[in-house]
């Protein structure tokens, strides 16, 4: 059995066989604006710090106009992805700078036939801090990953994996992943007492890709692969079935559309139920029950519990959220300017829509809750 050396995104694409098979068997590509972006905006980066290490500077704006150049070049990047890539690119490097003490190598491709499960991977860029060994990997996504997110995805556990082959003996590993076109990082790290357990992952990975060829059962299988793939699929593409796909930016934009529809649809759905059963009753449908169902709000007056909880010798830890003191910015002027020094902030990355005219009305000071 003639298996191509085992990599991670391999080992990702094995979840299909159909994938798996037109990538690492036949050898064809599945380009998309997706990929040619990301391969351009990682080729620009590898030329610019290769010439940050080669000049043993940390940052240079002459060397990044070069390396973007040369990237773009070396990538054949299409000339309607030529804007973005340069925005993304500039962005970044704006906040960038090459640690040239910790240093190792950026992208360079590691063999390890010598492992007892031999494989190869290629870390965008490689440090050796004295606590740990950390790789960094680059993303162009719009939204960034949670910690929680960043520790159980596959790339982070085989680079950590991989790592403590190629650099055994630190005491921790780091994978920290680097949100270019938002300037976010996440970091998880890793013991190298977490290696067997991680062996035993990508071993589990692995023999799905070995049965594949083995059995040479190429079937196509949905799944998250499904979310960027633009190959021709018999599952996906079968009208007799009812999977949805998007491959291009006009279907994206039907998809937006019916989105807008069933959501307009639903909301009046529901208000019409809600008369029904306010007038009729509750109703059961396929063992779901529609009907009123009655909720207690607890609440405690905030001055009592703050004098109790001190009473009983501990301070106050608790949160209040800027939306429950709206009121008393409004009545109490100079409230928010004076708790300027104990705000604390929080982003969160949710999926959603909004209007045109509700965000011009944000622009204008209107409340979020007043959007239509």
């Amino acid at each position: 059995m003639n298996l191509p050396v085992m990599t991670r995104s391999g080992l990702e694409a094995a979840r299909c066989g159909l994938r798996y098979k037109t990538l690492y068997v036949d050898g064809l590509d599945d380009p998309s604006d997706y990929s040619l972006r990301g391969t351009a905006i990682h080729l620009c980066r590898r030329k610019y710090v290769e010439r940050l290490a080669a000049a043993q500077i940390p940052q240079d704006a002459e060397e990044a106009r070069l390396a973007f150049i040369e990237g773009v070049r070396d990538a054949k990047t299409p000339p309607q992805l030529i804007p973005e890539v340069r925005d993304v690119f500039e962005r970044h490097v704006e906040h960038f700078e090459l640690n040239l003490e910790a240093f190792i190598a950026t992208e360079r491709r590691r063999v390890n036939a010598t492992a007892a499960l031999p494989h190869q991977f290629e870390p965008d860029l490689e440090y050796a801090w004295p606590d740990a060994l950390e790789i960094q990997d680059i993303k162009t996504y719009y939204v960034a990953m949670t910690e929680a997110q960043a520790r159980t995805a596959f790339q982070t556990r085989f680079y950590m994996w991989a790592a403590m082959q190629a650099w055994p003996n630190f005491p921790a590993y780091r994978f920290t992943y680097d949100f270019i076109r938002l300037n976010k990082f996440v970091s998880v790290q890793f013991s190298p007492d977490e290696f067997d357990m991680l062996d035993r992952e990508v071993r589990a990975w692995d023999a799905v890709r070995q049965a594949r060829h083995a059995e040479q059962r190429w079937d196509a299988e949905p799944g998250e692969v499904c979310t960027f793939c633009h190959l021709h699929c018999p599952v996906r593409d079968d009208p007799r079935r009812a999977y949805l796909r998007v491959t291009n930016e006009q279907e994206a934009r039907g998809n937006a559309g019916q989105i807008i529809v069933l959501e307009k649809e639903l909301k009046m759905r529901k208000q019409i139920e809600r008369a029904w059963c306010a007038a009729h009753g509750g109703l059961t449908v396929d063992g779901e029950h529609f009907g009123f169902k009655v909720s207690t709000t607890r609440t405690y007056a905030g001055q009592a519990v703050v004098d109790t909880v001190r009473q009983l010798g501990e301070e106050p830890s608790f949160r209040v959220s800027a939306s429950a003191l709206k009121p008393m910015f409004k009545r109490l002027r100079g409230l928010e300017q004076d708790l300027e020094p104990v705000l604390e902030t929080k982003e969160t990355a949710k999926f959603t829509h909004w209007s045109e005219k509700g965000a011009l009305r944000a622009i204008e000071g209107a409340a979020p809750d007043d959007e239509e």
